[in-house]
Order: C-alpha cells, then structure tokens, then sequence
C-alpha cells in the first residue's frame, strides 16, 4: 500500500521473520556468536530463551544461513505435540522418507543418516524453534538422539530456541539428566532506546527507503509504547506508516505514531487509511475494523459500516494490517443511528469504557513528557 509513496522496494517492517532484515547490534551479534561459537567447539546442546517478538526466530534463519555450507542442518517448528511425534518432524526437516514407519524405525533411521553424513566429513545440526512448546517426553527424545554422540566427536549437536517458558520447562526434575548437557544458555533481550532507533533507521534502509523517514520523536515514541521487543515495534511502524500514507505525509512524525499507538491500545486501526484521493461517486465509505481476538470465541470480531452498501472488514489474526473485505445483503430497516448504536455496544463488549480512558491518560502524559523534554533542551 505505502510502498511506492515512500519509496519502498518492500514492507520494512512486516512480521514475517526474515533473515536479510537481521538487525546487528551488541545483544543480537553476541547471540549469533555464541552460538557459532558452540558450534565450532562441538557443544552438544544450546539453549537460546527471549521474550516473545524478541527476534529469536530471525538470529535463528540467519545462523542457519550462515552455517549451512559447513554442516549438514534441518530446522524443527512444529513442536507442539497435537501436530504430531517430534521424530516425524525432524525426519522431514532432513527430507527423510517416511513410509508410514514406526517411532523406532524413524529413529533409526535418522541416527544411521547422522552417521552417514559425518563419514562424508560434515556434523549434523538440529535447530528446534519453539522449544518451549516441547513436552518433557519430546525433550527426553532428544536427549535420547543425541546418544548417538561419543566423548570424542559430536556427530549431531542441538539448538534449542524459545520463550521464557522453556527454561521453566528445562527445570523439571525429570530432565535432570538433559540439563547437564547444555553448555550454552543464552538470553537475548530487548532493545534499548538508541538500539530502537537504530533499528527503525536500518529496517527503512534495508528497504531502500529514507533513514530519516522517522523522527526522532517518533521513534523515542515507538521505543517507549513497544519496549524495544521488535516485533511490536515493526506492529507501530507499519501502522504509522500506513496512517502516513493515507495523509499524504512524507516524513512520520510524532503525531502519526501517536495516532497508531492510540489505535492499537483502543484494538481499531484508523478510517484514515480506507480515504482515496480520487474515490469515485459509489466508493465504499471508511470501514471501522475490529481487533482479533477481542472475544471470548477467540476468532475476529466484525463490523458493519454504514452507508448504502453494507461491508464487513475483519482483520486477519496473523497479518493485522490486512483486510480481508466481503459485501454482505444490506440490512432493510437499518438506519445509520441503529447501526451506530449497534456499533457502540460491540465497543463496549469489548474493552470496558475505563480501560480507554487510562490508556489515553497514560498516552497523553508520554506525549507531554516528550514535548517539555524536547523544550528542555532547545533552551
């Protein structure tokens, strides 16, 4: 949508983890060295633990980028037990055929793969993302694959990516025995403030856009509402610059994230970005969009706009700036009033009329700080 506006080869700041948008900086370099480096030293299990949107799975695909000439590698997502055995899994990370075999047979078969692979000279990698989502029985498995290692050469060594919950999961008693053979557990963090500048400014440039494209006002905005967890700072840049877009606005200033972030805290994506410079006479009016997952049901929400065609807009869960927009009959009977009322007690249902208010009090202060700040040092 704002690409060509603002120049853009591509989205800077979409959600999808992407290895050419690796962010170097101290926390991110030191992870992706640590673990080169206990991959280099023949560590057998590494641990990487991070807040969730904190990059990990981005460090993880350029890890696997970076050492994919020199080791045999085959990266695990679906770890989660209702999406089958983990030894299924990892058997097609390493294009094994399966046949309809059995756990045993599959584990079979891949420890006589690892071995193979390293008579031709290269150590096999497994790399687990969304490890916290393993069962202590999946994490036994692995413990149990890696056997296959001697104290003198390691031919298969396991990294371990996940949030939080996974170092809870690690101190279960019944995982004792794998605990002792992490060498490395490393904590990757979130970003600090000149880090979150640095950031936007690299994400923009990566895309062949305007370093300067955000102010610095702008971005100490974004740094503060996401806390420097990346993906809730790509969530705020792109919806400041969808906002920019739709006003016209060559440079993102202050105003247009504060704009975004008031949107995101209240669950609603402004009207601005659905006004066209040229609508033609029958053009769909602005649509209110709802917020996924705002129910109780767990799927997204929909809103009815008015005029005289009926559209609903719902937002999709995993890519929240996209719009999927289906006509629907029109209602007969329906004045704009009753749908407005209508729309009043969805908002209603949703988020109670106290958490707005605190939310834009705690907003507005932000901005003022950042204004008598901005003062300060002016004079």
């Amino acid at each position: 949508m704002y690409e060509e506006f603002y120049g853009f080869s591509r989205r800077p700041f979409s959600l999808l983890p992407d290895a050419t948008f690796f962010f170097s900086n101290r926390k991110h370099d030191d992870t992706l060295n640590t673990l080169q480096g206990a991959l280099s030293n023949q560590f057998g299990f590494c641990v990487v633990t991070g807040e969730i949107g904190a990059g990990k799975t981005t460090i993880s695909r350029k890890l696997v980028d970076i050492i994919r000439s020199d080791y045999h590698v085959g990266v695990v997502s679906n770890t989660h037990e209702a999406f089958g055995d983990l030894i299924s899994w990892i058997a097609s990370a390493f294009e094994l055929p399966l046949h309809d075999q059995s756990r045993a047979e599959l584990h079979q078969a891949f420890v006589e793969h690892v071995k193979r692979v390293f008579g031709k000279g290269k150590r096999t990698v497994l790399v687990v993302d969304e490890a916290q989502n393993l069962s202590v029985a999946g994490l036994e498995e692995l413990r149990i694959l890696a056997n296959i290692n001697t104290d003198a050469e390691q031919m298969l060594q396991i990294v371990l990516i996940g949030q939080l919950q996974l170092r809870e999961r690690l101190n279960h008693p019944d995982l004792e025995q794998f605990k002792q053979r992490i060498v490395v557990h490393h904590h990757l963090g979130a970003l600090d403030h000149d880090e979150c500048l640095d950031y936007i400014r690299f994400r923009t440039t990566c895309a062949k856009g305007d370093p300067g494209l955000f102010t610095d006002e702008a971005c100490t905005a974004v740094y503060h509402c996401s806390g420097g967890i990346p993906r809730l700072i790509n969530r705020l840049c792109d919806t400041a610059l969808l906002y920019g877009h739709a006003e016209s606005c060559p440079v993102v200033g202050i105003e247009l994230v504060a704009e975004a972030i008031k949107d995101q805290q209240a669950g609603v994506l402004s009207s601005a970005i659905w006004k066209q410079t040229s609508a033609a006479p029958d053009t769909q009016p602005p649509l209110p969009i709802a917020h996924p997952g705002n129910d109780d049901t767990g799927s997204p929400p929909t809103l009815v706009a008015t005029g005289d065609r009926q559209t609903t807009a719902t937002v999709l869960a995993d890519t929240p700036t996209e719009v999927e927009v289906k006509p629907v009959a029109s209602v007969p009977g329906k004045d704009e009033e009753t749908i407005e009322e209508a729309e009043d007690k969805s908002r209603l249902s949703r988020r109670a009329r106290w958490i707005d208010a605190v939310s834009l009090l705690l907003f507005f202060a932000l901005i003022l700080v950042l204004v008598l700040g901005n003062s300060n040092l002016s004079g």
